[in-house]
C-alpha cells in the first residue's frame, strides 16, 4: 500500500501516469482493489448500478465508484497561456518528452521499452531517440498498419503481436471494481503480464494516451463541450436521459449536451477539467489495469511531468487550431514521417462479456473474503 507521501507524486517511478489516485482515510493508491482489500470490507455503492444494466455502457462515470468511503483524488491544474506560438510549442514539447523518456530510462536503468502502438499518437513514441532497448507490440486490426510504418520510415524495431489469451476473468473483475465495461474497452492483459514475466519484470510499458486530444482540434474543442454538468451529480444524469429519451440518435443526444456547453464554459479551464473526469478515469483505468496485472511501470509520453507542463501553460486557441501530430512527428524525427492512411479500432472483447456487472464484482470479492455492506 502506497502512503500519501509517495503516491500523491503519481508520475513517479511505479505509479501508472495519468491512472487516477485513491484515498480511504490516510491511504492513497492507484490501486482501487488495494484500498478496498485494506479495509477489509466494502460499503456497497448502489448508485452505480443505474449506469451498467446494459451491454453498451463504456465507463463508470469518474465520480461514481464501487465504494462510498474511497473517494478519488483531484489533482490542482496551474493553466496559463506562456507558450503562444507554434514555433515555441513544438520546439518545448520535443525537448519535454525527450527530457520525460529519459528521467524514466535513469530511473530504470536497463529495462526494455515496450511501446504498445495503434494510432499516430503511440507511433510517434517511435520517433524518439531511445536508449534502453525497445519492443513494439500491436493488435489487430492496426499490427500489420504498424510494422509498415516501421519499414517506411527505416526505423529497426522488432514489432509482435498481441494476442488477447485467456484471461483470469476473476483477478481482471476484482482490479476493475466495475470502473470500465472491460467487454468494450479491456484487453491483452495476460500477453502483457508474460512479456513482463520473460523480462523479470524489468519492462517499462509506454502508450501514447490522449495525444488525439492533447494536439488535435477540433477534438480538443468539441470535447470540451461533453458533459458540462459533470459536476452536479446523480440526479443530472436522471434527468439527462429524461429529457432526451426520444431523441433517436446518439450524435443528435451529443449535440445537445455541446449546444448547452458552449454557453457555460471557460473552454481551456473545462478542457482539462474533463481529462481529469473522463479521460484520466476511462484510458487512465486501464493503465492502473495494466500496471497490477503486469507489476511492471505502465507510462504515458504525453503525461510526464515535463510534458504535461507544456501543455497546462499552452494557449490552446491560439495553438492548436488542426491536427499537429504529423507536424510533431517532422520535429521528432527532422524529417517528414509515413503514416498509415487509417487508424482502425478493434472490436469488443467477447471473452469479457457480461463480466463488469456489480453481481459478478460482489461474488468476486466475496470469494475472497470481503465483506459488503450495503
Amino acid at each position: 500500500m502506497k502512503n500519501k507521501a509517495n503516491s500523491l507524486s503519481i508520475s513517479h517511478l511505479n505509479a501508472p501516469h495519468f491512472a487516477p489516485l485513491y484515498k480511504y482515510n490516510d491511504m492513497y493508491d492507484t490501486s482501487l482493489i488495494n484500498l478496498i482489500k485494506a479495509k477489509g470490507y466494502i460499503n456497497f455503492n448502489k448508485e452505480v448500478e443505474y449506469f451498467i444494466n446494459n451491454d453498451k455502457w463504456l465507463y463508470l462515470p469518474s465520480n461514481y465508484l464501487i465504494d462510498n468511503e474511497i473517494e478519488r483524488i483531484k489533482p490542482d491544474f496551474n493553466l496559463t497561456n506562456k507558450i503562444s506560438s507554434y514555433d515555441e510549442f513544438m520546439v518545448t514539447l520535443k525537448e519535454a518528452i525527450i527530457k520525460d523518456i529519459k528521467k524514466a530510462e535513469n530511473d530504470f536503468k536497463g529495462y526494455l521499452n515496450v511501446i504498445m502502438c495503434g494510432g499516430k499518437d503511440s507511433l510517434n513514441l517511435l520517433l524518439l531517440p531511445w536508449e534502453n532497448p525497445v519492443l513494439v507490440v500491436s493488435a489487430m486490426p492496426n499490427y500489420l498498419l504498424v510494422k509498415q510504418f516501421i519499414k517506411d520510415n527505416g526505423l529497426n524495431y522488432k514489432v509482435i503481436e498481441l494476442i488477447d489469451k485467456k484471461p483470469d476473468i476473476n483477478k481482471e473483475i476484482l482490479i476493475n471494481c466495475c470502473r470500465l465495461n472491460l467487454h468494450m474497452s479491456c484487453a491483452w492483459h495476460k500477453h502483457l503480464e508474460e512479456i513482463a514475466t520473460e523480462n523479470d519484470k524489468k519492462v517499462i510499458f509506454w502508450v501514447g494516451q490522449l495525444g488525439d486530444l492533447l494536439l488535435v482540434k477540433p477534438g480538443w474543442i468539441n470535447k470540451t463541450n461533453t458533459y458540462p454538468f459533470l459536476g452536479c451529480g446523480f440526479n443530472y444524469y436522471k434527468f439527462y436521459n429524461t429529457i432526451t429519451k426520444n431523441i433517436d440518435t446518439q450524435r443528435i443526444r451529443e449535440s445537445v449536451k455541446f449546444r448547452i456547453g458552449n454557453h457555460l464554459i471557460d473552454t481551456k479551464k473545462i478542457f482539462f477539467k474533463l481529462l481529469w473526469k473522463k479521460y484520466a478515469h476511462l484510458q487512465g483505468v486501464h493503465m492502473g489495469i495494466i500496471n497490477e496485472h503486469t507489476g511492471a511501470p505502465v507510462l504515458s509520453g504525453y503525461h510526464g511531468k515535463n510534458c504535461w507542463n507544456v501543455f497546462t501553460n499552452t494557449d490552446y486557441e491560439r495553438v492548436i487550431t488542426r491536427d499537429l501530430r504529423s507536424d510533431f512527428g517532422r520535429f521528432l524525427f527532422n524529417k517528414t514521417v509515413i503514416y498509415p492512411e487509417t487508424n482502425p479500432s478493434p472490436g469488443p472483447y467477447f471473452q469479457r462479456k457480461h463480466i463488469s456487472d456489480t453481481q459478478s464484482f460482489l461474488n468476486a470479492i466475496q470469494d475472497v473474503g470481503i465483506k459488503v455492506y450495503n
